[in-house]
């Protein structure tokens, strides 16, 4: 309760366990051109922030801009009317200019000569443009649908196309009732998913600024607030549970547990070297469990088995894929993992045997007697595994050879020859049903 009366000693507290890296965060470009043409012609400028002293100055000094900050500390939040007594009390009763982005900077901007602003929300814009001074905006394109949308990455969501697998496995894919409870299955796990992408980015910010890929992201590149992201969050989980509702308790059960063991895994598995892969072959396989939920269907221990070798091995190519970026530039390895350059033997090792594992399992399948009744032609299923040994080896290699530049299912997304793959797999299955 102390700190939320007295939010310098909450912004002072936090600082003590923060550290920024200046270089790497996002800047309103528009803005700072301004600011080093100003600062040319002569003018004087300083860093009046609410932000912590711990954030502005390494800000300013990566900038090289400013003359002095005046930011909060222990003592005091630099905001409103104490930042203009603090700016009264710096450069006198000299005229000046302000640039600001929030309706406590209206005392400041009622005073200064000119104003400018950055982003103001309706309301604010109102109250501003009474004070009739002369403005400058320095707008920016944050919090739009579609950068929300990217941060949801809709691209993951052929993840979710697990759920069908069942009803697949099961040969009801002629039943449609059972396909629309799937695809409301896939509705939920799609939506609960976006959300912990969301919880994920906002956790992994920093580390996601030093990434020459992730740094690109909406909310590591300031696109999406902070704020904003948590709300969809609330929205997105909540959605997906009431929907599962609706179709079945069991599968909300199952959704629910997935949003805390992906909500787990982000903020405490993911830091775990061996465990963190285990689980995100546990998170694929409680997607399979889900569709099995939302249908009625009972999964057999093969389909369950196949699932998490396949996706042991695909998650530890993942990390692999990493390891071999920080070993080629040299750079240590993320804070946000816990394995080392010299762990990239034994990941590829747990990789490789996990990918001939599942297979070893998918041939097993198709040679169980009770398993042959099921289909007319089950030696056809023997070509999908000879064809995803192969597209398994094709991943590995690229692995090792610093070529999968992605996640291996956005890899598989792309890539053309996977399509092939994934085509003759389907042929391959549909020529062992055909009658």
């Amino acid at each position: 309760m102390a700190h939320a009366k007295r939010p310098e000693r909450l912004k002072d507290e936090v600082s003590k366990h923060v550290t920024i890296d200046a270089a790497t965060l996002p800047y309103n470009e528009k803005l700072v051109t301004w600011l080093g043409e100003r600062a040319v012609d002569g003018h004087p400028l300083y860093l009046a922030t609410a932000s912590h002293r711990s954030i502005a100055e390494p800000v300013a000094d990566h900038l090289g801009l400013f003359q002095g900050v005046m930011a909060s500390d222990a003592q005091r939040n630099l905001k409103g009317a104490t930042k203009l007594k603090a700016i009264e009390g710096e450069i006198g009763q000299q005229s000046f200019a302000y640039i600001g982005d929030d309706r406590s900077d209206l005392a400041i901007w009622s005073a200064a000569s000119e104003i400018g602003t950055v982003n103001l929300r309706p309301s604010v814009i109102s109250a501003v443009n009474e004070l009739r001074k002369p403005r400058q905006t320095f707008d920016f394109t944050q919090d739009s649908y579609r950068n929300l949308l990217a941060a949801m990455r809709p691209h993951q969501w052929v993840k979710n196309l697990l759920v069908f697998l069942p009803v697949l496995a099961a040969h009801s894919w002629g039943n449609m009732g059972l396909l629309a409870l799937s695809l409301l299955s896939f509705v939920c796990f799609s939506m609960s998913a976006s959300g912990i992408y969301l919880v994920n980015d906002l956790a992994d910010i920093e580390d996601d600024r030093h990434h020459p890929k992730k740094q690109h992201r909406p909310i590591a590149a300031g696109l999406i607030r902070p704020q904003t992201a948590l709300a969809a969050t609330v929205v997105l989980n909540l959605a997906s549970i009431l929907i599962a509702l609706a179709v079945a308790p069991s599968l909300a059960l199952v959704v629910a547990i997935y949003i805390a063991a992906t909500s787990i895994y982000s903020f405490y598995v993911k830091t775990k070297p061996g465990i963190d892969i285990l689980w995100l072959a546990s998170l694929y396989a409680l997607r399979v469990v889900g569709g099995a939920a939302a249908t009625g269907i009972e999964i057999s221990s093969w389909l369950l088995s196949f699932c998490v070798f396949f996706f042991l091995s695909l998650a530890a190519a993942k990390r692999c894929s990493e390891l071999v970026m920080y070993a080629e530039k040299g750079r240590s390895v993320s804070g946000r993992r816990g394995y080392q350059i010299g762990d990239l033997e034994v990941m590829t090792m747990i990789g490789v045997i996990s990918a001939y594992s599942a297979v070893i399992v998918l041939m097993i399948y198709t040679q169980d007697p009770l398993i042959r009744q099921m289909y007319p032609h089950p030696d056809f299923l023997m070509i999908s595994g000879i064809v995803l040994l192969y597209w398994l080896n094709r991943v590995w290699l690229k692995v090792r050879r610093g070529e999968m530049h992605h996640d291996p299912i956005v890899f598989a997304l792309r890539d053309r020859k996977s399509h092939y793959a994934l085509g003759l797999m389907f042929l391959a299955f549909a020529a062992s049903t055909a009658s």
